[in-house]
C-alpha cells in the first residue's frame, strides 16, 4: 500500500516539478492527501514565500523567514516542501501551468481584427499572471542558474508555450521560419515588457502611458510583424507626445559621478579606488551579498574613509549603475536615418547600430543584471530605474516620431524592451537579426499607401537579410 502511494505521488508530479494536487510529504501522515485546513496552511506558506522572494531575492530567502511570515511552524513547512528550492519549483510550476492554460485558450491569431484582438487578450492574461507571481519572474534566472530542475522545467515550458502559440498563428504571408522568429521574439520579450512597464506605472500612477496602452502598442507591433500593416487593424495613432516622467528628488540618478569638486586629487583617487573595488565586489558577490566591509577590504581602506564619500552601499551602487546607464544611453547616438528615402544603406546601418549597442551593454552586463533584480526590492533603486527607463524611452520615441503614425511614446517603450531583451543572454548574429527584423516590420512598416494622411518613408527589410529596398509609407496625422 505504501509503495502504491509513493508511486502515485511520483506519477502526480508534472514535468515542471510541481505536484498536480496537494499532498503531504512522507512520513508526515499515513494519508498523504490534505483537507481544507492543510490546503489553507500550504497557501499561507506559498503567499509568504512570494513576499520573501520579492523582498530579499532567491538566495536571500530562508525557510525561517517564510514560516515566521506565514504563521506556520517549520514542521508544517516540511510537510509540503523539502526546502526553499522545492518551494520555488512549486511556485514556478504554478506559473507554468497558468501560462500553458493561457496559451491553450488563445484564439487563432489571424490577419484580421479578431486575430489582433486575440493576441492582445493573451498579452493581457500574461500580464495578470505576471502581477500575481512577479517575484517568481524577477528571481527566476537566479534560481535557474543554481537549480538544474528549475532550468530543465523552464526549457520544457518554453518549448510547449512556443508550440502552442506558433500553432495559433494562421495565414501569415511570411515564410514559416520567419513566423517562428517572430513568435520566439514575443516569448523573449514579454516578461521584460511587463517588468519595465510596471516600474513606469509605479513611479507615475495615473500617467496616460499605462500598461494597457503599452500592451496595445505591443500587440500592434507583433501583429504588423506577422501580417503587415493595416490601418484598420493594427495601427493606433496617437499624435500628442508625453512630458518626461516627473522626478522625485530622492529618486533622481546620481549625476555627480565625479564626486565633490572640493575634493583634492588624493581624495578623488581614493573615491575612484572605492568605486573600482565596489564594482569588483558587486560582480563577484552580487548586490545583496555585498557588504560595506567587503568593499573597504577590497579597497584597503577603513570604514570611516568609505563613509566620507558614500552614504551606504546603495549610494555607491547607484553611481555605478548611473555610469553604466550613461554609457548605454551614449550608445543610442548614431541611430540610423531610417526615414530618409535616399539612405539605401539603412538596413545595414540598423544592424551595425544594434551590434554597437550590444557591445556596450555586454561591458556592463554584470551591473545591469544586479540592478534588474534589485530594483523591485529597493525603493531607492526602483525610483532611479523608473527615471532612466522613461528617459531612454522618450529618446527612442523621438527617433520614431518622424514616422507620422502609430504611438511613438508606447512604441518607444517597445523598442527599449527589444534592445534590453536582445542583450539579456549571449548576443548572437541570429538574435540581432531577429530584433532588426522586428524593428523593421513591426516599428517602421507603416500604413499601406493611400489609407491615411500624407506620405512618409522608412526602410524595411524583406524576410531574408541582409539587403532590402526602401518602401514608401503614408503618414497619419
Amino acid at each position: 500500500m505504501a509503495n502504491r502511494r509513493r508511486a502515485a505521488r511520483a506519477d502526480d508530479v508534472l514535468p515542471d516539478g510541481d505536484p498536480s494536487s496537494i499532498v503531504r510529504r512522507a512520513p508526515f501522515a499515513d494519508s498523504p492527501y490534505v483537507g481544507e485546513r492543510g490546503q489553507k496552511a500550504q497557501m499561507r506558506i506559498l503567499e509568504a514565500a512570494l513576499q520573501v522572494f520579492g523582498e530579499v531575492g532567491y538566495h536571500g530567502c530562508g525557510v525561517k523567514r517564510i514560516t515566521e511570515l506565514s504563521g506556520c511552524s517549520r514542521a508544517s513547512f516540511y510537510q509540503y516542501f523539502s526546502s526553499k528550492e522545492d518551494l520555488f519549483r512549486h511556485l514556478a510550476g504554478r506559473v507554468a501551468r497558468q501560462l500553458n492554460e493561457a496559451a491553450d485558450a488563445l484564439e487563432p491569431v489571424t490577419g484580421d481584427l479578431a486575430g489582433r484582438q486575440a493576441l492582445e487578450a493573451w498579452l493581457l492574461r500574461y500580464a495578470e499572471i505576471y502581477d500575481t507571481y512577479e517575484p517568481v519572474f524577477v528571481t527566476f534566472q537566479t534560481a535557474a542558474a543554481s537549480d538544474a530542475m528549475v532550468a530543465s522545467g523552464a526549457s520544457k515550458v518554453a518549448t510547449r508555450t512556443f508550440t502552442d502559440l506558433r500553432s495559433k498563428v494562421t495565414g501569415s504571408p511570411l515564410p514559416a521560419k520567419q513566423v517562428d522568429r517572430v513568435v520566439q521574439t514575443l516569448l523573449w520579450t514579454i516578461a521584460r515588457l511587463n517588468r519595465e512597464t510596471e516600474l513606469l506605472v509605479l513611479a507615475s500612477p495615473g500617467s496616460p502611458l499605462d500598461r494597457a496602452r503599452i500592451i496595445t502598442a505591443y500587440a500592434d507591433v507583433f501583429h504588423r510583424a506577422l501580417f503587415g500593416p493595416d490601418d484598420a487593424v493594427n495601427i493606433h495613432t496617437v499624435t500628442r507626445r508625453l512630458k518626461p516622467l516627473a522626478k522625485a528628488a530622492q529618486n533622481e540618478p546620481d549625476t555627480d559621478t565625479d564626486g565633490d569638486a572640493t575634493h583634492g586629487p588624493a581624495a578623488q583617487r581614493t573615491r575612484t579606488q572605492l568605486l573600482e573595488a565596489g564594482h569588483q565586489v558587486f560582480v563577484e558577490r552580487g548586490y545583496y551579498a555585498t557588504r560595506v566591509a567587503d568593499i573597504v577590504a577590497a579597497a584597503e581602506v577603513s570604514h570611516g574613509v568609505f563613509y566620507r564619500y558614500f552614504d551606504n552601499k546603495t549610494h555607491l551602487f547607484r553611481i555605478l549603475a548611473e555610469r553604466a546607464s550613461q554609457r548605454l544611453e551614449g550608445a543610442l547616438d548614431g541611430f540610423p536615418a531610417l526615414f530618409d528615402d535616399a539612405n539605401e544603406e539603412a538596413p545595414a546601418e540598423l544592424r551595425d547600430w544594434l551590434r554597437r549597442y550590444a557591445t556596450t551593454y555586454a561591458e556592463e552586463a554584470a551591473i545591469f543584471t544586479m540592478w534588474s533584480e534589485a530594483i523591485s526590492r529597493d525603493d531607492e533603486l526602483g525610483g532611479v530605474s523608473s527615471t532612466i527607463i522613461d528617459r531612454t524611452r522618450g529618446r527612442l520615441a523621438r527617433f520614431l516620431e518622424p514616422r507620422g503614425w502609430g504611438d511613438p511614446d508606447a512604441d518607444g517603450m517597445v523598442l527599449l524592451v527589444f534592445l534590453d531583451s536582445m542583450t539579456t543572454n549571449r548576443v548572437t548574429p541570429n538574435r540581432i537579426e531577429n530584433i532588426a527584423q522586428m524593428i523593421e516590420r513591426g516599428l517602421l512598416a507603416g500604413p499601406p499607401s493611400g489609407t491615411t494622411g500624407t506620405p512618409a518613408r522608412a526602410k524595411a527589410s524583406a524576410p531574408s537579410p541582409p539587403k532590402t529596398k526602401a518602401a514608401r509609407r503614408p503618414r497619419s496625422t
